[in-house]
């Protein structure tokens, strides 16, 4: 049995690839399902996350019972990294339309996407608490080792580049009081003739740091990964801290899982297929 946690993973990839095989067999096979970033309306009552469950990447929303299963990104239109507005009205994900791949905003039904000003090659999004700041990652160029973070106001105004420019800035996420963005700083390395792709990940993990910075860019400090664990929270923790949603394997089956915190009871909530 593999646990797959998928909060926080390095360089801000937060979704498990889907492994398509072209042999004549596995073309009659089922693809390998994955869920990623769960992330839990501010009422609790509803679980929006990303799964290629119906053959691409989409959004869906499940209720903690496992109920209401429901598509939101229509077909032939990806849909990444959902989070929810402060409001709980809205949801804010990654999309590619018109060759462009940006941030949009929808309704909690999946109606009238927007897309969102000032947010080329945006992911992993997040609004602050009092609703005034939109925080996502970015890169330049797609592909490219350099992520950013940035924020700006969900008008498109206001945007601002946080972190040191010299370096890759990753997985930004609010403190919990939404005074200040914690985020990972990784030097720009380059991979070592003959180094192996798994040491080379594992040097440039052991040269990350973690810093805060207020949303206007101030007061940058370090931060130890205690300190930073405290002052956020986990995206699949309910509101109510009881309940943890991740994605987890078993069996060969990739599933979507909810836990009690207190007793570590879990509860599936969706399952793909058994991997190729």
């Amino acid at each position: 049995m593999t646990m797959q946690r998928t909060e926080r993973v390095g360089m801000c990839a937060l979704v498990l690839s889907a492994t398509l095989t072209s042999s004549p067999a596995a073309q009659q096979a089922t693809h390998a399902v994955y869920y990623s970033v769960p992330s839990w309306a501010p009422d609790g009552g509803t679980i929006a996350f990303e799964s290629n469950r119906d053959g691409e990447a989409a959004v869906y929303t499940i209720r903690p019972d496992g109920s209401g299963l429901t598509r939101l990104t229509p077909s032939g239109t990806p849909g990444e990294q959902p989070n929810w507005s402060t409001d709980g009205r809205s949801i804010v994900f990654t999309s590619s339309r018109d060759g462009v791949r940006q941030l949009y905003l929808m309704t909690r039904t999946g109606g009238d996407p927007v897309a969102l000003p000032g947010t080329t090659n945006g992911f992993l999004s997040a609004f602050s608490p009092d609703g005034r700041w939109l925080l996502f990652a970015a890169q330049d160029r797609r592909p490219s080792s350099q992520y950013r973070v940035f924020v700006l106001h969900p008008d498109g105004s206001s945007r601002r580049q946080l972190g040191d420019s010299t370096k890759s800035n990753e997985d930004p996420r609010w403190t919990t009081d939404g005074q200040r963005v914690v985020f990972t700083e990784v030097p720009m390395l380059e991979r070592l003739p003959n180094e192996a792709p798994r040491d080379f990940v594992r040097r440039r993990t052991e040269a990350q740091r973690l810093f805060s910075v207020t949303p206007e860019g101030l007061d940058t400090r370090a931060l130890q990964p205690d300190e930073a664990n405290r002052l956020s929270r986990d995206r699949g923790l309910s509101p109510d801290g009881k309940w943890l949603v991740y994605s987890k394997e078993v069996e060969n089956v990739v599933g979507l899982y909810l836990q009690e915190q207190s007793s570590g009871a879990e509860r599936l909530l969706d399952r793909g297929n058994p991997r190729p």
